[in-house]
């Protein structure tokens, strides 16, 4: 699709020495260019050999073929998870090696260490050479533990994101062969959320693998030197963390419940958006708006619901991390005071220290379940395709069914091969796209064998349209010939269209093709097939959304004469053209009723008019005039020198202001709440440094006093009498420290849990306001902004950014206690302090400005990835039909080696800001341990001990939480992109105010009135000063060529862009109501017909107004009865599980329900067969007679007996009045068109005009009879 790949610079990591890796200096030049600018796509490097999505890609789907077959032969569900873990094992091996080490060698050692160094200074011998050497010990083994650590966490997120992108390339396969069964499982929503959550979770857990081995090893050494220290006591604190194991491992597995609890609502708020969005138009004509929105509440609050029990157990869990290893320690020394022993300073901190080992388990999610799905497997679906050098189409007894309860194709034979033209015809549901779709291998064959001789392309019934420019649509990854392809464009008579077009070839035609009309749209599929070379071509219906004048151009240029030598199959409904075919086969049911040529089909006594219609209809040539779907975009415009710019998401600038977490707390509604949030945050803070403090007071006293008592002469006079009075008492010390740590975890415990509700509160109001903006932003906003920008925010604000915040407030937060407590054991440490703070504010505000640009840089290259995906399932069948699935692959893999450019190098910044902070965390310690040693006046080793202790512990976690605070920062942005949707550009209110609220049988008679009505799209002018009135009750067709303003009239009286000028309703100026005052009132059949996913009863009645008997009552009359089992029917995504005639009339029966007194027709019979626009018609002119209907003429023959005919020309009102009257004109333009439409056509046109005219037959009351003579 629209894929142009960015030229980057060469990772300089490739280049990079050793040290340079070590310490991720290769990417300080790129962090100097983020300092002073913001970073743009250009800015980025290459992807490494190793990372690109092709060589992963093909790796993976090797490995999972290898892994089905195995269990295949074992009997067994295949596992992905075994395949995964055999992808990187050398490097993850080599990793856990490296994370063991670090484990079990130089953590253990620290503590260790701080034992001797608090020994030595209790000794008396602060100012020995050993001391000296414990001191540098501890220096030496936490760089090492810098070193070590980082770049091996980055090799494991390194994998982590292997993973992700191999995973993601297999799922993006996967959904190319997906069958037509599975993909009723596998909605758009779904994928989307397969890739931007599920596969995204290989990025956070891989990190936690190495610790599964390492963990266990380093517990029971640690378990070993506590014993040896403490004694049996150690067995209380050890004993309470094999309790605490299965407590986060009950945690984590009812975490992954509610995750995947979770990814199921959003997998299904997903679907619904995507419908949304998709089918915007049609719910804002409809007036949809509210019950949608209820949809997404319901959704929501489910959702919610599991979003909820996720955030309290993440609040435990944080709480139990920031808590657990000071509780473990409480425990711990409670029973060996109990036993009777003595605190020391040497014990209390090794202890403490030792104890500072926390448990993670992981929780890991795979979306295995999707690869599982069934495939479009062709050898299953007995269908061959052969290399042939000779065309050949060959049915043998095909029998084929889309779903296992309903046959589709019933017991086809048939034989065709060379240069022929293939005609099929059939009433609507009859057969003849799935007849197609059978020669293509998107319906299961389940009895007979079709074979395919030779190449095929194919065009849909329903083009499908990519973003990107036009000759990208057209080229679909072929190379360029410029020959051929401006043949083709001739050929597909598009050059006109070339004119139009701003841009021409090069203009963006946007998602779904929105800047193109539906005629266009169907010339841009046809011209796609045709630009192929194929020897067979496979066209279904490319003539129902042109003109005429069009269609006999495309028939006789393009079908007949440029595709000449191949081997043609067309369905049409267009009976003029079936003498020239070489062969017909009419369907019927799934039947072949009738093969053979024109002759010896009409001979056979086939009356082809009543099979088509079951009613009377007119001449296929009488009723083409034009379709436009949305003129807005195709006015005539001179073409422009400059060039067209891509849709694509605008990157935000700057940092994340102050006023956005303001808006961001604020979006709560709760002053109360907040500012109970933050004093629980300040004041678990002041219990838990507190309760460090206290227990280094408490062991400072015990050393003193166990002095004391050693020395043989004892505390005599004064001293000993000072002595004892400062000693409180161990039952009085005991008390105190229980109390701070029983106040410290219910707060901590308090403050967890209340942040994430408060946090899930935030996301679940800001999710509402955002909605609810979306739903009320112009249409104009859906049509130049791609939908995948909407996939990831919601997610984001929901589960990543509150444990970032958390993180990075109580990290914060315990520096500044651990600060205060170290300078108040050495008041000499404020100095270095201060330099400490210093270096990190620069360092972040470094790390920060690069590391927001990648961040967003990263968000940007993400979303084109769901784009893409979401746009290949809507034109899959035309993918797989053009066997192109290796271009997309390709371009699928393009995506993701982008995103891999900026997120390698997001992940490296991570780990840059990491070890130069340890790095400068490590000269501050080296401070603290040798300033106790040089110039501190106390020689207190409990001073020490929470000195060196605690900077130990912070550094532990205070890299992580500057990273946090500035992954704050980035997540933030999708805060950002949150309150910009609330701010959108709305429409005007829903509702009328109270003195200009129309009746509640408003409107009676249908009078419409235009009073110098203008309306333009941007700068562009598409209807200008329209004054006419239409009279009640009063039928008035609308015809004009493709961008005359016909479909942009619809867009006017219903506001959907709001118009100049005024424009009244029975005397009601619709400008000054409520737009659902307005919509309502008015019924619309759509020319693109638009079903959504749930039941049958929830697309024609989602208020839940009628009666199952009136909605059976209107099925009926729709002639749906069949197609419709029970109103529980369950309608597939986006309606395909009805054919397109279908379709169109469940909007028709949606139009009968409303009983509105204007009715408006746009294009409403554009693609359907004669059949279903005769049942449509006879619907229309009966239930509707006592309505003003506007018709926008598709078929001049269904406004011929109007009483109005109004004709448009680039906007302008050229003619308006009695078709009749009209047709006197010799040199009218209605004359022309009816002129262009040949001459029995025309004599049956302008004698129908005056029976009306001169009262022999009433206006608009039955539908045309068919002319006796045959077709042209």
């Amino acid at each position: 699709m629209d894929f142009t790949e960015t030229k980057l610079k060469r990772n300089p990591v490739e280049k990079a020495n050793p040290i340079s890796r070590l310490f991720f200096l290769w990417l300080v030049p790129l962090f100097r260019k983020g300092y002073k600018q913001d970073l743009v796509f250009q800015d980025l490097y290459t992807v490494i050999k190793s990372d690109h999505a092709e060589t992963l890609g093909d790796k993976l789907e090797a490995a999972w073929n290898k892994e089905l077959e195995s269990a295949k032969i074992r009997g067994k569900k295949p596992s992905l998870s075994k395949v995964l873990s055999l992808f990187v094992w050398k490097r993850l091996l080599f990793s856990t090696l490296f994370y063991c080490f670090d484990a079990w060698i130089v953590s253990v050692s620290q503590p260790l260490l701080l034992r001797a160094l608090i020994q030595t200074v209790n000794d008396g011998n602060k100012n020995s050479l050993e001391a000296f050497l414990y001191a540098g010990g501890i220096c030496i083994t936490t760089f090492a533990h810098a070193i070590i650590l980082h770049p091996t966490v980055f090799t494991l997120f390194h994998m982590g994101m292997q993973y992700r992108v191999a995973t993601s390339a297999l799922i993006y396969r996967k959904a190319l062969r997906l069958s037509k069964a599975s993909q009723g499982n596998a909605t758009v929503g779904k994928l989307v959320n397969l890739l931007s959550n599920d596969t995204s979770r290989f990025d956070i857990n891989m990190n936690f693998i190495p610790f599964l081995a390492a963990g266990p090893v380093q517990f029971i050494i640690f378990s070993y030197f506590l014993y040896d220290v403490i004694g049996p006591a150690c067995f209380a604190g050890i004993g309470f963390i094999v309790l605490l194991l299965p407590m986060m491992y009950l945690n984590g597995k009812y975490s992954a419940k509610f995750r995947l609890s979770v990814a199921n609502r959003t997998d299904t708020r997903g679907k619904i958006m995507n419908e949304l969005i998709v089918g915007i138009r049609v719910i804002k004509m409809y007036a949809w708006e509210v019950p949608f929105s209820m949809l997404i509440d319901q959704v929501r609050k489910l959702e919610v619901d599991e979003l909820k029990k996720r955030a309290i157990l993440k609040g435990i869990n944080l709480a139990v991390i920031n808590f657990g290893p000071k509780f473990i320690a409480y425990v711990t020394f409670l029973v060996y005071v109990l036993l009777d022993n003595q605190m020391s300073s040497e014990k209390v901190f090794f202890t403490l220290t030792t104890l500072y080992v926390v448990t993670q388990i992981m929780v890991h999610f795979m979306p295995q379940e999707f690869l599982l799905l069934e495939e479009q497997t062709k050898g299953e679906m007995l269908v061959q395709h052969l290399t042939a050098s000779d065309p050949e189409i060959r049915f043998e007894n095909v029998t084929a069914s889309w779903t296992k309860d309903r046959i589709t194709l019933d017991d086809i034979t048939l034989n065709v091969s060379g240069d022929k033209l293939l005609m099929v015809v059939g009433a609507v549901g009859s057969g003849k796209s799935s007849f197609l779709h059978s020669l293509i291998a998107e319906l299961s064959v389940s009895r007979g064998q079709i074979t395919v001789s030779g190449t095929t392309s194919y065009a849909s019934q329903e083009p499908w349209i990519f973003a990107g420019n036009l000759r990208q649509n057209i080229l679909f990854g072929q190379p360029f010939d410029s020959a051929r392809y401006w043949a083709t464009v001739k050929a597909c008579e598009l050059d006109p269209d070339l004119i139009q077009l701003p841009f021409g070839d090069q203009t963006i035609v946007g998602e779904r093709g929105v800047a193109l009309s539906g005629g266009q749209k169907a010339r841009v599929g046809l011209a796609r097939a045709l630009y192929r070379k194929s020897l067979i071509y496979l066209l279904d219906d490319p003539l129902s959304a042109v003109d005429s004048k069009v269609s006999r151009q495309l028939f006789e240029k393009c079908i007949r004469g440029y595709l000449a030598g191949s081997l043609r199959v067309l369905v049409t409904h267009q009976l003029q053209y079936l003498p020239q075919a070489d062969q017909i086969v009419v369907l019927h049911q799934g039947k072949i009723l009738a093969q053979g040529n024109y002759d010896e089909l009409v001979s056979k006594g086939i009356d082809f008019v009543s099979l088509m219609t079951s009613e009377s209809g007119l001449d296929e040539a009488t009723r083409k005039i034009s379709v436009v779907h949305n003129e807005k975009k195709t006015e005539e415009v001179a073409p422009s020198d400059s060039k067209p710019e891509k849709q694509s998401e605008k990157m935000l600038a700057g940092s994340v202001t102050g006023k956005t977490y303001l808006e961001y707390f604020n979006t709560a509604e709760s002053f109360i709440g907040l500012v109970f949030l933050i004093v629980s945050f300040l004041m678990a803070q002041v219990l838990l440094s507190g309760n460090d403090y206290w227990l280094s007071f408490w062991a400072n006293d015990e050393d003193r006093r166990s002095s004391i008592e050693r020395n043989e002469t004892g505390c005599i006079g004064v001293e000993s009498v000072s002595c004892e009075n400062n000693y409180l008492g161990r039952d009085t010390y005991l008390l105190i420290y229980t109390g701070f740590n029983v106040g410290a975890i219910t707060l901590t415990i308090t403050r967890g849990v209340w942040f994430f509700l408060f946090c899930c509160k935030i996301s679940i109001n800001l999710h509402d306001r955002m909605f609810r903006s979306l739903v009320r932003a112009p249409t104009k906003f859906f049509d130049e902004n791609p939908s995948g920008k909407f996939t990831k925010d919601v997610g984001t604000i929901d589960e990543l950014l509150p444990p970032a915040m958390s993180d990075a407030l109580a990290i914060f937060l315990n520096m500044i206690g651990v600060i205060t407590v170290v300078i108040i054991s050495n008041v000499y440490l404020s100095v270095p302090t201060v330099f400490l703070f210093i270096a990190l504010y620069l360092i972040r505000l470094y790390f920060v400005q690069t590391a927001r640009s990648l961040k967003r840089l990263e968000s940007l290259t993400r979303s084109p990835l769901f784009t893409h995906l979401a746009a290949t399932m809507q034109g899959i069948s035309t993918i797989r039909a053009s066997n192109t699935q290796s271009i997309l692959v390709d371009q699928f893999d393009g995506h993701q080696d982008m995103h891999s450019s900026a997120w390698y190098l997001f992940l490296a910044s991570n780990r840059w800001f990491g070890i130069w902070l340890e790095l400068i965390s490590c000269g501050f310690l080296t401070f603290v341990a040798f300033s106790f040693l040089i110039i501190a006046s106390s020689s207190d080793g409990g001073n020490i001990g929470l000195a060196i202790s605690s900077v130990l512990t912070l550094m532990g976690s205070f890299q992580w939480g500057m990273r946090q605070s500035a992954e704050t920062e980035n997540f933030m942005t999708s805060v950002e992109r949150a309150q910009e949707y609330v701010k959108l550009e709305s429409e005007a209110p829903l509702e009328s105010n109270s003195n200009k609220k129309p009746p509640s049988d408003w409107p009676i008679g249908g009078q419409i009135r235009f009073q110098n009505v203008f309306l333009t799209y941007g700068e562009k002018p598409v209807l200008k000063n329209l004054t006419f009135e239409i009279g009640a009750k009063e039928k008035v067709g609308i015809v004009g060529r493709t961008g005359a303003g016909k479909s942009s009239m619809i867009a006017a009286l219903f506001r959907m862009t709001e118009p100049m000028g005024e424009i009244f309703i029975d005397g009601v100026n619709i400008g000054e109501i409520g737009l659902h005052d307005l919509r309502k009132s008015i019924s619309i059949i759509p020319q693109d017909p638009v079903l959504f996913s749930g039941d049958v009863r929830y697309n024609l009645d989602p208020f839940g107004k009628f009666q199952d008997l009136e909605l059976w009552r209107v099925i009926e009359e729709v002639e749906l009865k069949d197609a419709v089992p029970s109103l529980d029917f369950k309608v597939a995504d986006g309606g395909s599980n009805f054919s397109v005639g279908q379709r169109q009339l469940v909007c028709l029966a949606r139009a009968i329900l409303r009983k509105n007194r204007v009715l408006l027709m746009d294009e409403a019979t554009a693609s359907v067969d004669a059949r279903t626009d005769a049942l449509i018609q006879k619907t229309i002119r009966s239930k509707f007679s006592d309505c003003t209907i506007i018709t926008i003429a598709h078929r001049l023959h269904s406004v011929i007996d109007c009483d109005k005919i109004l004709v448009l020309d680039h906007g302008n009102l050229e003619e308006f009045g009695h078709p009749y009257s009209l047709l006197q004109n010799t040199e009218g333009k209605l004359t022309s068109m009816v002129a262009q439409t040949g001459k029995r056509s025309e004599a049956m046109l302008r004698r129908l005009a005056q029976e009306v005219y001169s009262g022999r037959r009433i206006s608009y009351s039955e539908p045309i009879p068919e002319p006796d003579d045959e077709p042209e």
